[in-house]
């Protein structure tokens, strides 16, 4: 099944993400901090997309004070990949304790690659790099998603 990611332009140290998959959507809004999580992406994904590498990619999302996990993980057949996204919410104790499932769906490898370098591509040509760090507190990822796009084949 396809799958569709949309990255919202950042504002204020925020940022929707949405993943879709059929008639599911899941859209949240991420924080900027306590992590850089879009170069997080971009890097994990030069190396998701290189096969000689293992499969399994986990991204953390900070929601404030809550937050979520991206994790992608390899399906039978290995060329298909499970990509969920997992709910996380602080405990009283201070350890994190899961919560939900928020989004899941499967997807051959080199799509969800492409997928996600279209979304970095595409936020990149809305948002100037001067405005996205200023929003987003963090520099884009440009030699990143540039080392993606050549890794797939793209540019």
């Amino acid at each position: 099944m396809s799958i569709r990611v949309h990255l919202g332009d950042p504002h204020a140290g925020w940022m929707s993400v949405t993943l879709a998959s059929g008639l599911h959507e899941y859209t949240f809004s991420a924080s900027y901090t306590p992590r850089d999580s879009i170069t997080e992406l971009a890097s994990a994904l030069i190396l998701f997309a290189d096969i000689r590498h293992p499969s399994d990619l986990c991204i953390q999302f900070s929601l404030e004070p809550s937050w979520c996990e991206l994790r992608i993980t390899p399906a039978s057949p290995e060329r298909h990949m499970i990509i969920q996204l997992i709910g996380w919410e602080p405990s009283v104790a201070g350890f994190g304790r899961r919560s939900e499932v928020l989004f899941s769906a499967l997807a051959e490898r080199s799509e969800l690659a492409i997928t996600f370098w279209r979304a970095l591509r595409n936020l990149a040509g809305r948002i100037d790099s001067k405005a996205y760090t200023s929003e987003w507190r963090h520099p884009f990822p440009k030699s990143e998603v540039e080392f993606l796009g050549r890794t797939l084949g793209r540019t």
